[in-house]
């Protein structure tokens, strides 16, 4: 699942949680819990299988906002959550898109980008949102 606020998705972090699904290990996947990715960089899996099982389980509130139920019931040996080793990012960096102040500086990342900006990964589009210099709050 990747939510309508992401804007931008990295096809590395996309690939790289594919493949520990495909060990058999886990049945639910996130890099969102304990957060080392900026918000709307945001990823959740979770096994068909095990989705089929438990949803008639889902109260109101899960039957909207599915993932929670997963974090909350799963055990912690079904569960990857996947976590960024591999840079920092500015305290209070915001890269989903929630309000009017987002739209304009995720417009100003994507006229700026010289490659198609699904090919771009977390690093690059938080390096290019340095360098434009783009206030975050």
């Amino acid at each position: 699942r990747i939510n309508g606020d992401n804007i931008f998705t990295d096809p590395i972090i996309i690939r790289k949680m594919i493949e520990f699904s495909h060990t058999g290990h886990y049945n639910f996947l996130s890099n969102v819990q304990g957060r080392t990715f900026p918000p709307g960089i945001s990823v959740e899996m979770v096994n068909v299988q095990i989705m089929k099982k438990n949803i008639s389980m889902f109260n109101d509130y899960e039957q909207e906002h599915v993932m929670p139920f997963f974090y909350k019931n799963l055990p912690e040996n079904q569960i990857l959550y996947y976590k960024n080793s591999e840079f920092k990012y500015p305290k209070g960096l915001h890269l989903a898109l929630d309000t009017k102040n987002d739209f304009i500086k995720i417009e100003s990342i994507i006229q700026n980008m010289i490659k198609p900006h699904w090919t771009y990964s977390t690093k690059e589009i938080i390096d290019l949102y340095l360098k434009l210099d783009l206030v975050y709050e």
